[in-house]
């Protein structure tokens, strides 16, 4: 039973807004394809922060900055413009690790398109080369 956000559990009280989902494979691909679009940001040679383009009307629909950690970490979180600025990403990047996504609101589908369309690009010998210094980022 829930009483206030709160579930019981045994003779501790854990608060429900600390479990996730557990991460699909797209998410850690994601990171991935963003650090390989734009190494500046990443590398901290840019401004850390992006945008992703809305597929149905062009416009950008979800913002995201990349937080530099105390340890050797990053904090890479997204936020859904059309929402009011609603959490929508949280992920810990690790340059040793996979990353571990806390977070993770977005639709499967706009993610899995970002990765499948570099994946298309990468087949692709003659393809020109892309910029990848421009800011917002935007999807093929």
């Amino acid at each position: 039973m829930v009483v206030n956000g709160v579930l019981p559990i045994g003779s501790i009280l854990v608060y429900a807004s600390s479990f996730y989902l557990p991460a699909t494979p797209i998410e850690p691909q994601f990171i991935r394809y963003a650090q390989a679009q734009l190494p500046e940001i990443f590398d901290g040679r840019e401004p850390p922060v992006f945008s992703l383009e809305s597929p149905e009307d062009g416009t950008y629909a979800y913002d995201f900055k990349l937080q530099t950690l105390l340890t050797d970490k990053q904090q890479l979180l997204g936020v859904d413009r059309k929402q009011n600025q609603q959490p929508v990403f949280d992920a810990l990047i690790s340059p040793d690790e996979e990353p571990d996504i806390r977070l993770c609101k977005m639709p499967a589908e706009l993610l899995a398109s970002l990765v499948d369309s570099v994946q298309a690009e990468e087949r692709q010998p003659s393809a020109p080369a892309r910029e990848t210094s421009s800011q917002p980022f935007e999807l093929a």
